[in-house]
């Protein structure tokens, strides 16, 4: 029962959220990358991080 308990306070302060970029953004060769935090309780996050992994010549491929 705790375990259950447990999950839902997390699922309930986790905060929902949405990737999306435009390539060739101000210019060709560079993108800006969109990352939306909604739901939950935003407030209660210290910290977000983003990291890129991989990365490729969006000029030849576009974003994915």
């Amino acid at each position: 029962m705790g375990a259950i308990e447990q999950r839902r306070h997390h699922h309930e302060l986790a905060p929902a959220f949405r990737v999306s970029c435009e390539a060739g953004y101000p210019q060709p060769g560079f993108a800006l990358l969109f990352v939306n935090l909604s739901g939950g309780q935003l407030d209660a996050l210290d910290s977000v991080q983003i990291t890129i992994l991989n990365t490729v010549d969006i000029r030849a491929v576009g974003p994915s």
